[in-house]
């Protein structure tokens, strides 16, 4: 085989990539709940013995931590996590623009952007005087149920849309409010495309109220803000105040990245 030949594709290393497997396993693993070998080569599919080696290779980097129940994810993770979420424009403007228009917010108010075709992740978050953490950093949720997430939606164009609802059947369901029909989805999305603005009533969790909004951007949406509220308290009267404050946020944080 030529040296050209060799270096025609990109080269891979397996070892990589199913480290790489092994941590996205354990994404929802945890202390009280850790993987053991024998559940992470089963998901694997890969024999116990080449994995331990992995595991072991992991644990010495601090990105797995190993308890006698099992595997789950270390502290290096958190570390470079934080590191990669400082280093974003967007993360930075989101907290320098809440601490300027919203220095004492009442409500929750996060950054979040897409994580995937369905789904969204919330990056940054200011927490409100009255709310409980409830979007912890680092968090996954259906965009098609989130506030935020149906902010970013609504701003895709239809095709964009399709490829990304693709063969789906269902979508999935948080809690019982959570829409979970394609096409619900979709008269929704007009809605919110028509409003500006996404809301989650108890779609992700019973008891609380979201609106988000989508950052304006030339090259298409990616970056959503959204306010969090107990809806006990504020009710459906909270979202007129909560939409002036998200498009204030927004339309800041936009001018400040040159969108």
């Amino acid at each position: 085989m030529s040296e050209n030949s060799v270096m025609s594709g990109p080269v891979r290393a397996p070892a990589v990539l199913r480290a790489m497997a092994v941590l996205e396993q354990l994404e929802g693993a945890s202390a009280r709940h850790p993987l053991s070998l024998a559940a992470l080569a089963a998901r694997l599919g890969v024999p116990k013995s080449s994995l331990l080696s992995i595991c072991n290779s992991l644990v010495d980097a601090r990105l797995v931590r190993r308890t006698e129940g099992g595997y789950s994810l270390g502290h290096r993770v958190v570390e470079l996590s934080s590191s990669y979420l400082q280093s974003l424009d967007e993360v930075h403007e989101f907290y320098s623009v809440c601490r300027a228009l919203v220095p004492d917010p009442a409500d929750t108010i996060h950054l979040a952007s897409f994580a995937g075709p369905l789904d969204i992740t919330y990056l940054a978050r200011r927490d409100g005087s009255t709310m409980p953490v409830v979007s912890p950093i680092g968090r996954s949720l259906p965009a098609s149920c989130s506030a935020t997430g149906k902010s970013l939606l609504a701003q895709l164009s239809e095709s964009e849309l399709d490829a990304r609802l693709g063969a789906v059947d269902r979508l999935p369901a948080v809690t019982e409010n959570s829409i979970t029909a394609p096409d619900e989805l979709r008269r929704h999305l007009k809605i919110v495309r028509d409003n500006g603005f996404g809301v989650d009533d108890e779609e992700t969790t019973p008891g609380l109220l979201c609106v988000g909004m989508a950052v304006p951007a030339a090259r298409g949406a990616q970056w959503a803000v959204g306010i969090t509220m107990l809806k006990a308290r504020s009710g459906h009267e909270g979202l007129p105040a909560a939409v002036d404050v998200l498009r204030s946020v927004t339309s800041e944080m936009a001018r400040r990245l040159g969108s």
